[in-house]
Protein backbone atom coordinates (compact mmCIF):
# COMPACT_ATOMS: atom_id res chain seq x y z
CA UNK A 1 0.00 0.00 0.00
CA UNK A 2 1.37 3.53 -0.73
CA UNK A 3 0.21 6.98 0.14
CA UNK A 4 1.60 10.21 -1.08
CA UNK A 5 1.61 12.71 1.60
CA UNK A 6 -0.46 14.91 0.14
CA UNK A 7 -2.98 12.24 0.01
CA UNK A 8 -2.85 11.79 3.27
CA UNK A 9 -3.25 15.83 3.87
CA UNK A 10 0.13 16.25 5.28
CA UNK A 11 1.35 19.15 6.60
CA UNK A 12 4.29 20.66 8.41
CA UNK A 13 4.05 21.71 11.94
CA UNK A 14 5.53 23.73 13.91
CA UNK A 15 5.64 23.97 17.72
CA UNK A 16 3.81 26.54 19.22
CA UNK A 17 5.45 29.75 20.46
CA UNK A 18 3.59 29.64 23.87
CA UNK A 19 5.80 26.64 24.66
CA UNK A 20 2.28 24.78 25.04
CA UNK A 21 1.97 20.98 23.84
CA UNK A 22 0.23 22.86 20.91
CA UNK A 23 1.69 23.15 17.14
CA UNK A 24 0.83 25.14 13.67
CA UNK A 25 0.79 24.32 10.28
CA UNK A 26 4.02 25.86 8.39
CA UNK A 27 4.57 25.06 4.85
CA UNK A 28 8.20 25.25 5.14
CA UNK A 29 10.00 22.08 5.61
CA UNK A 30 13.36 24.39 7.10
CA UNK A 31 10.98 25.98 9.54
CA UNK A 32 9.29 22.99 10.28
CA UNK A 33 9.43 21.00 13.45
CA UNK A 34 7.78 17.94 12.23
CA UNK A 35 5.12 16.76 10.21
CA UNK A 36 1.60 15.49 10.28
CA UNK A 37 -0.32 13.76 7.93
CA UNK A 38 -3.79 10.78 7.94
CA UNK A 39 -3.01 7.24 8.98
CA UNK A 40 -2.80 5.30 6.24
CA UNK A 41 -3.73 2.27 7.93
CA UNK A 42 -7.35 4.19 8.55
CA UNK A 43 -7.36 5.89 5.44
CA UNK A 44 -6.87 2.25 3.73
CA UNK A 45 -9.41 0.71 5.77
CA UNK A 46 -12.36 3.29 5.01
CA UNK A 47 -11.57 2.86 1.17
CA UNK A 48 -9.25 5.75 0.46
CA UNK A 49 -11.47 8.19 2.38
CA UNK A 50 -10.46 10.63 4.99
CA UNK A 51 -13.23 10.41 7.38
CA UNK A 52 -12.21 8.73 10.65
CA UNK A 53 -8.77 8.36 10.46
CA UNK A 54 -7.02 9.81 13.26
CA UNK A 55 -3.64 11.94 12.70
CA UNK A 56 -0.15 11.20 13.14
CA UNK A 57 2.33 13.36 14.46
CA UNK A 58 6.03 13.11 13.31
CA UNK A 59 9.17 15.31 15.11
CA UNK A 60 12.29 15.88 13.74
CA UNK A 61 15.37 15.28 15.21
CA UNK A 62 17.61 18.15 16.47
CA UNK A 63 14.09 20.34 16.82
CA UNK A 64 13.39 21.79 20.34
CA UNK A 65 10.46 19.63 21.15
CA UNK A 66 9.89 18.32 24.42
CA UNK A 67 9.64 14.20 24.83
CA UNK A 68 5.70 14.78 26.25
CA UNK A 69 4.32 16.77 23.29
CA UNK A 70 1.72 14.54 21.07
CA UNK A 71 3.48 11.71 19.34
CA UNK A 72 6.07 11.19 21.92
CA UNK A 73 9.74 10.88 22.23
CA UNK A 74 10.53 9.34 18.44
CA UNK A 75 12.49 11.68 16.17
CA UNK A 76 12.79 11.26 12.68
CA UNK A 77 15.82 12.08 10.69
CA UNK A 78 14.85 14.14 7.29
CA UNK A 79 17.21 13.69 4.36
CA UNK A 80 19.63 17.03 3.45
CA UNK A 81 17.35 16.41 -0.42
CA UNK A 82 14.33 17.13 0.99
CA UNK A 83 12.59 20.09 -0.01
CA UNK A 84 9.11 19.81 0.74
CA UNK A 85 6.16 17.67 1.24
CA UNK A 86 6.60 16.08 -2.23
CA UNK A 87 10.33 14.81 -1.78
CA UNK A 88 10.27 14.23 1.71
CA UNK A 89 12.63 11.25 2.31
CA UNK A 90 13.13 10.28 6.35
CA UNK A 91 16.97 8.86 6.81
CA UNK A 92 16.18 5.15 8.02
CA UNK A 93 19.09 1.80 9.76
CA UNK A 94 15.57 0.54 11.07
CA UNK A 95 11.44 0.35 10.13
CA UNK A 96 10.36 4.08 11.21
CA UNK A 97 7.41 3.43 14.08
CA UNK A 98 5.15 5.94 14.52
CA UNK A 99 2.27 5.94 17.34
CA UNK A 100 -0.79 7.51 16.76
CA UNK A 101 -2.15 10.72 18.23
CA UNK A 102 -5.75 10.53 19.88
CA UNK A 103 -6.58 6.42 19.24
CA UNK A 104 -7.62 5.68 22.75
CA UNK A 105 -7.24 2.40 24.65
CA UNK A 106 -5.67 0.28 22.07
CA UNK A 107 -2.42 2.62 21.60
CA UNK A 108 -2.33 1.30 17.50
CA UNK A 109 0.24 1.73 15.49
CA UNK A 110 1.65 1.46 11.86
CA UNK A 111 5.30 0.63 10.69
CA UNK A 112 6.61 2.55 7.70
CA UNK A 113 9.12 4.51 5.52
CA UNK A 114 8.48 7.85 3.83
CA UNK A 115 10.31 8.09 1.03
CA UNK A 116 10.80 10.64 -1.76
CA UNK A 117 6.92 12.26 -0.62
CA UNK A 118 5.59 8.55 -0.08
CA UNK A 119 4.45 6.33 2.70
CA UNK A 120 5.42 3.09 1.93
CA UNK A 121 5.40 -0.54 3.33
CA UNK A 122 2.75 0.11 5.73
CA UNK A 123 1.59 -2.43 7.73
CA UNK A 124 -2.19 -3.68 6.41
CA UNK A 125 -2.88 -5.23 10.12
CA UNK A 126 -1.92 -2.82 13.09
CA UNK A 127 -1.29 -5.37 15.18
CA UNK A 128 0.93 -7.38 13.17
CA UNK A 129 3.79 -4.88 11.39
CA UNK A 130 5.46 -6.12 8.51
CA UNK A 131 9.27 -7.66 9.19
CA UNK A 132 11.41 -4.66 7.09
CA UNK A 133 14.87 -5.93 5.88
Amino acid sequence: MRHTLRQLEASFIKRSPTGSRAWLKTKSIHQADGLQFLCPVCVEKNGGKSRGAHLLVLWFTGRDVPDDVAGGSARWTVSKQSTGLDDLTFVHGFPVKAKSVGVGEKNEHAHFFIEGGEVVNTSRDLHEPEVHQ
